[in-house]
C-alpha cells in the first residue's frame, strides 16, 4: 500500500511545506470550500445520491492507475448502465468529476483530522495516525494520476492543495503548545515538514530498504523526542501547585 512511484515526492512535498502564517488564509479557504458545497447542493439531483457515489467510485477506479485522461465519459456511462446524457446531468464535464473526487478526499481528510484531534492521545499518536491517513490516500492513486491532475486539471489541483494546506495547518496549530519553550515554534514546524517529506520519499525508502510507513513513523518519533516537552512537564505547567 505504501510503495508508490517517485513522482509523488514533489507533489507530497508541496502539500507539506506550508508556512505558519496560513491560519487566516486557511479560514478564507474553508469559507470558499463551504461556498462550493452550497453551490453543489443547489444543483438539480435527478439521480439518488447513491447513484452519484457509484459514478464517482467507477471514475476513481478507472483513473486510479492511468489517470483521469484515460477515462472516456461514454465508456464510463456504458459500464454503469446509464446514458451519457444522465452522466452529464450530474457531472457536466470530466473536470467536474475530478473536482468532486478530490473534494471527497479532502472532506475525508478533514473528518479524520477532527476525529483525530478529539482523541485523548499523545501528540505522537495523533501525528502517526494523520501521517498514515495521508500516505494511504496518496498511494491510492498512481504517479500518473497525480501528474495528470497537476498538468491537465490545474485549477482542481490548486484548490485541492489549498484545502489540504488549511487542514494541515489546523493540525500543526494543535502541536504548538507541546513544543519546548527553548525552541522556536516556526522553526520546529518547518523542520517537521522537511523531515516528513524526506521520510516519505519512495526512492530514498527503496535505497534504505524501509517502507514509507516505517520511515515516516521514525521521522515523527525523532521529531517528537527532540522537539516536544515531556507530557509530565506539560501537565505541571497546566496544573501548578
Amino acid at each position: 500500500m505504501f510503495e508508490c512511484g517517485t513522482g509523488l515526492l514533489e507533489y507530497g512535498t508541496g502539500l507539506l511545506e506550508c508556512g505558519t502564517g496560513l491560519l487566516g488564509y486557511g479560514t478564507g479557504l474553508l469559507e470558499r470550500g463551504r461556498c462550493r458545497e452550497q453551490e453543489r447542493a443547489m444543483r438539480p439531483q435527478s439521480l439518488p445520491r447513491a447513484s452519484r457515489e457509484r459514478i464517482l467510485e467507477a471514475f476513481a477506479e478507472g483513473a486510479r492507475v492511468d489517470g483521469p485522461r484515460s477515462v472516456v465519459m461514454a465508456e464510463l456511462a456504458r459500464d454503469l448502465g446509464i446514458s451519457t446524457r444522465t452522466l452529464y446531468q450530474h457531472f457536466p464535464s470530466k473536470a467536474e468529476l475530478v473536482a468532486s473526487l478530490m473534494d471527497g478526499w479532502a472532506d475525508q481528510v478533514e473528518r479524520e483530522q477532527r476525529a483525530n484531534l478529539a482523541e485523548e492521545s499523545s501528540p505522537y499518536e495523533r501525528m502517526l495516525r494523520a501521517a498514515n491517513h495521508w500516505l494511504e490516500g496518496q498511494c491510492r492513486f498512481s504517479t500518473t494520476f497525480w501528474l495528470q491532475l497537476d498538468r491537465d486539471f490545474p485549477e482542481v489541483s490548486r484548490g485541492f492543495q489549498e484545502r489540504l494546506r488549511a487542514i494541515l495547518q489546523e493540525g500543526r496549530e494543535a502541536l504548538v503548545e507541546f513544543i519546548r519553550e527553548d525552541i522556536d515554534k516556526g522553526l520546529a514546524l518547518s523542520l517537521m515538514n522537511a523531515s516528513l517529506a524526506a521520510a516519505a520519499d519512495p526512492a530514498r525508502c527503496d535505497r534504505l530498504g524501509i517502507s514509507r510507513q516505517d520511515a515516516v513513523r521514525q521521522a515523527i518519533e525523532v521529531w517528537v523526542r527532540g522537539t516536544l516537552r515531556p507530557l509530565r512537564a506539560l501537565h505541571a505547567v497546566r496544573n501548578p501547585k
